[in-house]
C-alpha cells in the first residue's frame, strides 16, 4: 500500500446530532432520504444517498470521555477493505491513529489532519451493509 490512496472510497459524511429521534425524522420524512440501518442502542443511523455515498447520523452517548463540544459536528468516514492494514500504513505516514475498535460486523478507528479535522476510517463487510450497485 505505500504511495497509493490508503482507503477504498469515501463511505458517508457522519454528522453529531443532538436529538436522534427528531432528526432521523426529519431526514427521513422531510429531506425523503431512505434509512437503510438504525443502530438504537448505538444512537447511528445510515441514509442512502444517490452514489457511492451516505449520510450518517449519530447522537453522542453521555460518557465518551468528552463534552459534545469537544466532538466534530461532522466528518468524512473512510471505508477500506483491510482495517488493520490501513491503520499501519497511516501510522507509517506519521499519522497519530486512534486504536482499531472492533464491533463485530465493524470495525474502525479515528484520526487527525495537521489542522486537526477529525476522520473515521471503517471497515465492513455486507452484513453491516450491501454493497451499493451504481
Amino acid at each position: 500500500m505505500p504511495n497509493a490512496f490508503p482507503f477504498r472510497e469515501q463511505h458517508a459524511t457522519v454528522i453529531r446530532v443532538d436529538d436522534f429521534p427528531a432528526m432521523c425524522a426529519w431526514y427521513r420524512d422531510v429531506l425523503g432520504l431512505r434509512l437503510l440501518r438504525e443502530e438504537p442502542e448505538w444512537r447511528v443511523a445510515v441514509f442512502d444517498l444517490p452514489g457511492p455515498s451516505y449520510v450518517c447520523l449519530y447522537a453522542l452517548p453521555k460518557p465518551r470521555g468528552y463534552e459534545r463540544e469537544d466532538a466534530p459536528k461532522c466528518l468524512i468516514n473512510w471505508r477500506t477493505d483491510d482495517i488493520v492494514a490501513t491503520h499501519a500504513e497511516l501510522l507509517s505516514r506519521g499519522i497519530e491513529c486512534s486504536d482499531v475498535q472492533d464491533y463485530g460486523n465493524l470495525k474502525l478507528f479515528n484520526f487527525h489532519d495537521p489542522e486537526g479535522t477529525y476522520f473515521d476510517c471503517i471497515e465492513y463487510g455486507p452484513d453491516w451493509l450491501p454493497e451499493k450497485v451504481v
